[in-house]
């Protein structure tokens, strides 16, 4: 359903034969997970459920804004909020919450 770069996210547990899979050795594909659901928006953007726990891949979205995401709000324009943005100050950089925004580009 989903490949980046090296690796794989496949529907069912059965890899194709004409794949050449192995979670270490260089030039072959590596199988990342089996999941139940998922949902894949684009390339570096999917949520799947793994053993009844969503796992997040959002390029740019931070770890602590994982738990802001469901399969039922996980759609391009979707906002999570407690992303952390630099600010520049009299004297250096300040950390501010905002919102982050899946975009479609």
């Amino acid at each position: 359903l989903y490949a980046d770069t090296d690796s794989l996210h496949i529907l069912g547990t059965d890899v194709p034969e004409c794949l050449d899979v192995d979670q270490y050795r260089l030039g072959a594909w590596k199988l990342e997970s089996h999941f139940s659901r998922a949902k894949f928006l684009r390339a570096k953007c999917y949520t799947e459920e793994i053993e009844g726990a969503l796992s997040t891949h959002v390029s740019g979205m931070p770890y602590n804004v994982h738990d802001q995401v469901t399969l039922d709000n996980f759609e391009f324009g979707a906002v999570y909020h407690g992303k952390l943005y630099q600010k520049r100050v009299p004297g250096g950089i300040v950390l501010v919450p905002g919102d982050m925004q899946i975009r479609e580009d």
